[in-house]
């Protein structure tokens, strides 16, 4: 419940629409014919991201919509930005536990 209120009343700078993942091998071309390890891998992350969520005139009743369970609507062209990222498994592992600690302790808040 807190969440919810502070969701309504807060501005966001940016919002996630949607992510995408994937594995690929670091290896050069060259080294192919010996099987990769975790070490020679890298997780490619991919975010669509609407820079300017405050511009939708509808934003207020999307959220309700989105509250109720129904699919945001679509968002103008040019306000998305498709951004990508590699790193390595250590590093992913890293980023995992920071956003889990992170989603443990807005779960505090609330309750």
């Amino acid at each position: 419940q807190l969440r919810r209120r502070l969701e309504q009343k807060s501005y966001r700078v940016n919002r996630m629409l949607d992510t995408a993942w994937g594995v690929k091998s670091a290896r050069a071309s060259t080294q192919e014919a010996s099987p990769t390890t975790a070490a020679d891998r890298v997780v490619q992350l991919k975010f669509s991201v609407d820079e300017r969520p405050a511009e939708s005139t509808a934003q207020k009743q999307e959220a309700e919509g989105e509250q109720r369970g129904e699919a945001p609507a679509a968002v103008a062209p040019g306000r998305i930005r498709k951004i990508a990222v590699e790193m390595s498994s250590e590093r992913l592992n890293v980023l995992y536990r920071e956003l889990s600690r992170a989603r443990e302790l807005m779960r505090s808040l609330e309750s």
